[in-house]
């Protein structure tokens, strides 16, 4: 004997309802565990990249990551744990440093940047918008190189000091 159960659509549309709210709040609960982890890694801080895509060029928030080799940074509102954008230290250089335009990036609040970082030999360059602190730790960073890593440009690195 089979049994054959009617329900009334209300009773689906709630339950269509409950079940939408229930996926909706996984990913935002799975949104949050992502970037709170990205975030409280040592030498990671919020910025924006520019990255191309569609019709031309936009700025995308992410978290940025200093790394041994390279820099590593994740966009804010994704669910894949690896970087979109990687930059490895060798031959990496800052080739301008600007402030960033009126209105430009108003999550970095006053004194915003925008650093332009090239990768030598091949010359592929990176837009990132950094607040004034974050765009001082980047060039340090680029600075302080650890031993047998060659600066751009014929720079010694700190092995030949």
């Amino acid at each position: 004997m089979g049994y054959c159960i009617v329900m009334d659509w209300p009773v689906v549309a709630q339950l269509a309802a409950v079940l939408l709210l229930v996926v909706v709040l996984f990913f935002a609960g799975a949104l949050l565990f992502r970037r709170r982890t990205l975030a409280s890694r040592i030498g990671a801080f919020e910025c924006f990249a520019e990255l191309e895509g569609g019709p031309g060029r936009r700025w995308v928030w992410g978290i940025g990551l200093y790394g041994e080799s390279a820099f590593l940074w994740y966009p804010l509102f994704s669910l894949s744990w690896s970087p979109r954008l990687v930059m490895p230290r060798r031959g990496l250089s800052c080739a301008e440093r600007r402030e960033a335009g009126v209105g430009e990036f108003p999550e970095l609040g006053v004194g915003g940047q925008v650093i332009t970082l090239v990768q030598a030999p091949d010359g592929k360059n990176w837009n990132l918008g950094l607040t004034q602190e974050s765009a001082m730790g980047m060039l340090s960073w680029l600075e302080a190189a650890p031993p047998g890593f060659q600066h751009p440009g014929g720079a010694p690195g700190r092995d030949r000091l």
